[in-house]
């Protein structure tokens, strides 16, 4: 009775670099609306209404630093925050920094314009506007092993360029690298990418549950989880205009709090028994199995799908995941 266990399964590159790009406050939308105005601006778990573009680059490199660090340590981090068309360039370089490693690219669209099928955004150095960045340009200087999120409205339409890109490097028969200093073999099978959409799909817009919804999913899931049931089934009697940053002391939502860590605990047996039920043993050893930050990235995607529901809103990924 010798249990049937794979055999030579090929190793999964862990993640070494964390890439994140984000608007500046500077191109925040105004909360010009009745239903926002005098309501607070949660991104980060902070209210950013009023906040400097200098405070801001500091704390989100302290927030993803801390918060990245708690699934995986020793990472390195690139931060690009309105990042000009010349800066993203140099995902290439970050790439020969790193070599054979796997980056992690973060996008955070709170303040670009609505990414479409190619293209996000950056800022052009001239005019101050922004303009287009194809993500092909993007994908094939990151190059895999590469891990890709985009935390934004229409992210899912992203995903047809990035298996367009792959398959046509697959194919090509004289695939050469682009640094001439730089060669080694590139599986452009290997990369994973989740999107907080599908295709024409927005993310909710709600002042009492953050702007980066997919990030702060995936980063601190016990407060999303907590905070979304209570909008859900409690608005009229518990939701006030600061609900939640006002509750961020309690034992629900502080991270310091033994309930949170059972909690968070509980977040990760049901996410993982799911998706052994519901994937194939193949995909699921791959996604489950293999690398801890991977395996916590989907199952916090497990969680995005749940919650975005209620919102008619569904992430996609690759591998595909069906909507569980």
């Amino acid at each position: 009775n010798t249990p049937l266990l794979p055999q030579n399964e090929r190793l999964l590159q862990p993640v070494d670099c964390i890439f994140l790009m984000a608007a500046s406050p500077l191109h925040f939308p105004s909360m010009d609306s009745d239903y926002l105005r005098g309501k607070p601006l949660i991104f980060m778990w902070k209210d950013l209404s009023n906040i400097l573009s200098n405070t801001f680059s500091q704390y989100i490199q302290l927030y993803f630093r801390e918060q990245y660090g708690k699934i995986r340590t020793r990472l390195r981090f690139y931060f690009q925050i309105d990042p000009t068309r010349e800066k993203l360039n140099n995902a290439n370089t970050i790439r020969k920094d790193v070599q054979g490693g796997r980056i992690l690219y973060h996008y955070i669209g709170f303040g670009f314009p609505k990414i479409d099928e190619s293209s996000i955004y950056t800022i052009d150095h001239k005019s101050g506007s922004f303009v287009h960045y194809p993500v092909k340009f993007l994908f094939e200087n990151l190059k895999p092993p590469a891990w890709l999120i985009f935390d934004c409205s229409n992210a899912g339409s992203i995903l047809k360029t990035l298996e367009k890109t792959a398959t046509e490097k697959i194919n090509s028969i004289s695939e050469k690298n682009n640094a001439s200093n730089y060669v080694r073999p590139i599986d452009w099978k290997d990369w994973f990418c989740i999107c907080a959409t599908d295709a024409n799909e927005d993310l909710p817009i709600d002042p009492h549950i953050p702007r980066d919804f997919l990030t702060s999913c995936l980063l601190s899931p016990v407060k999303m989880a907590v905070i979304c049931h209570i909008i859900q089934y409690y608005r009229t009697t518990i939701v006030n205009d600061y609900f939640p940053l006002d509750q961020m002391n309690s034992p629900l939502l502080s991270e310091d709090s033994p309930l949170y860590s059972a909690l968070q605990r509980t977040l990760s047996a049901i996410t993982d028994s799911i998706a052994v039920d519901s994937l194939s043993p193949d995909v699921f050893r791959l996604l489950f199995r293999k690398d801890r930050l991977t395996m916590v990235l989907f199952q916090r995607f497990l969680l995005a799908q749940y919650l975005l529901k209620p919102f008619q809103v569904h992430p996609k990924s690759n591998p595909s995941i069906p909507d569980l």
